[in-house]
């Protein structure tokens, strides 16, 4: 049991160290590029938004 609670520790710990500015920034995943890129298609007319 306090294997798991270290273990659990320690995430947390890694999680707060994490840079929210850096955080998800990785352009193939990053879904705000994906809807900024479909948002403009769809004021161009090309494609519907939904």
């Amino acid at each position: 049991m306090e294997n798991l609670r270290m273990h659990f520790k320690n995430w947390v710990d890694r999680v707060k160290k994490v840079n929210i500015d850096t955080f998800g920034t990785d352009e193939k995943l990053d879904y705000r590029i994906v809807y900024k890129d479909r948002l403009e298609k769809a004021r161009e007319g090309k494609e519907p938004l939904g």
